[in-house]
């Protein structure tokens, strides 16, 4: 499975516009007639945070379940579960726009607050990437996103009741 990337790069400009140059992230090139400076952050390390934050939501998507094994790329992915994929898409942009503000020292991420709390930024993103698939993984399921049971030591079933007018019943079998 080739990485799924959720969102641009310029969806992540338009929440962090103010640390953007007319609305883009720039990487240096001093050969560049006039030469162009970098943005804080760059646009490699924006691309790179995106391509991190997707992946460690693809990681907390699977480990609830989802088995994103047979999307191949991300215009697949839109395609087949637009819906899911917006949804998925938000949430990680907003992340790194939480990234690109903590670059400027601004935003939740770098609060008194935060700091005092000893929690490191990724363990936080971790958390939180986490919390939100847990919270909207009925959702995600319902949206058509596949899930599967896997093996593992997990140990207690859910069964759930989506429709009661018309009796269908969707069950998603989660052993933990």
């Amino acid at each position: 499975m080739a990485t799924i990337v959720y969102g641009s790069v310029a969806d992540v400009a338009a929440l962090a516009r103010v640390w953007t140059r007319n609305g883009s992230f720039f990487d240096s090139d001093p050969l560049a007639v006039p030469p162009v400076t970098a943005t804080n952050p760059s646009l490699t390390t924006v691309t790179n945070w995106l391509t991190s934050i997707s992946s460690q939501m693809s990681l907390a998507l699977a480990n609830h379940w989802f088995n994103l094994n047979g999307i191949p790329d991300v215009a697949t992915f839109k395609a087949t579960y637009p819906d899911a994929y917006n949804a998925i898409a938000q949430q990680v942009v907003s992340l790194v726009s939480d990234l690109v503000d903590s670059a400027n020292s601004s935003g939740r991420l770098t609060s008194d607050k935060l700091i005092a709390s000893g929690k490191s930024q990724q363990k936080i993103l971790d958390q939180e990437i986490d919390a939100w698939v847990n919270a909207y993984q009925d959702g995600l399921a319902f949206m058509g996103l596949p899930q599967s049971l896997k093996t593992s030591q997990k140990k207690q079933a859910r069964f759930f009741t989506i429709n009661s007018d018309t009796n269908s019943i969707y069950a998603r079998f989660r052993i933990r």
